[in-house]
């Protein structure tokens, strides 16, 4: 189970590698285009009742859906009712240890209307414990060498000067 399956990229690369998989999505347009390439995919509601699923699934992953959502234990909810007893709840959020963050500069993506909440693993595991889940692991993306120097580049004073 996907949440926000998108274009279908992942869906894609897990039907090559012949994983049963179902994506969800807010987006219409986003589930035509799955639709359109042949992709398990259904439209559902910010907050609704998915409990209505085929089947319960072992596996459930929710990439950068968490912050965007007006009631983000609602989604762990939701897993709960579409996992197996033994499934695995994978959430990726954007990170809190962000040279953004760690250093306590606005970006106009992470705030509202965009960026609804921020999660630390404290905050995960407590929404995921409150639902029925364990939190296992905390994996944190390491940025590439483009991404850390940009981001140390734009704090610096001559760059932001030099506009």
């Amino acid at each position: 189970m996907l949440f926000r399956s998108g274009t279908g990229i992942f869906l894609e690369k897990c039907k090559a590698q012949n994983v049963d998989v179902f994506g969800i999505d807010f987006s219409v347009s986003s589930v035509e285009a799955c639709l359109v390439k042949h992709l398990n995919a259904s439209v559902i509601k910010i907050d609704g009742d998915y409990t209505d699923v085929t089947h319960k699934r072992n596996i459930i992953v929710s990439f950068h859906v968490l912050e965007h959502l007006p009631n983000p234990a609602h989604l762990f909810a939701q897993a709960s009712h579409w996992a197996t007893r033994d499934a695995s709840l994978w959430v990726a959020v954007p990170s809190n240890r962000s040279l953004n963050r760690l250093r306590n500069i606005k970006h106009i993506f992470d705030e509202p209307p965009h960026h609804l909440t921020r999660w630390t693993p404290q905050a995960l595991e407590t929404v995921g414990c409150m639902n029925g889940w364990v939190l296992k692991q905390v994996v944190f993306e390491k940025l590439n060498f483009r991404d850390r120097l940009y981001s140390l580049i734009t704090m610096d004073e001559t760059y932001k000067n030099a506009k």
